[in-house]
């Protein structure tokens, strides 16, 4: 038998671009809603001069739709290379856990660079749980080989 001849693998669960984008507007909803938890607990006076004179959706929104924007552009990649390794793994909750594993992992080297250990700990947790919503919310859309 030749190689060109051999039965090819099939993927154990798939996913269309439409459930991709759908997990990536999951993720970034996720984040805002994390955001404004964050900034909502920020002692008195410590947005003094950040512009969330408003309140904190005015400081919430910009930095969400940034990692946004990140989470669109990023993600569908990310869940692409993510897919491929458990491509055999039906285990949609091993699934959850990986990308949320892998956006601590995005997050926290992120923080690192922009902020610090405090940032790093802060983006990897609220990245990792983003990441891992939107691949629960996808989870029923899964096509199964």
């Amino acid at each position: 038998m030749a190689a060109d001849d051999a039965p090819r693998s099939t993927w154990a669960v798939g996913f269309g671009l439409t459930a991709v984008l759908v997990g990536c507007l999951a993720a970034s909803v996720t984040f805002l809603a994390l955001t404004v938890a964050v900034l909502s607990g920020a002692p008195p006076g410590a947005l003094a001069g950040t512009g969330a004179d408003e309140g904190v959706l005015q400081l919430a929104i910009p930095i969400a739709a940034l990692a946004g924007m990140g989470f669109m552009v990023v993600g569908p990649t990310l869940a692409w290379v993510l897919g491929w390794s458990l491509r055999r793994v039906r285990h949609q909750a091993l699934h959850v856990l990986t990308f949320g594993v892998a956006g601590v992992v995005l997050g926290a080297i992120g923080g690192a660079v922009t902020g610090g250990l405090e940032i790093a700990a802060l983006l990897g947790a609220m990245v990792g749980v983003a990441a891992a919503t939107g691949r629960a919310v996808v989870a029923p859309f899964a096509r199964r080989g």
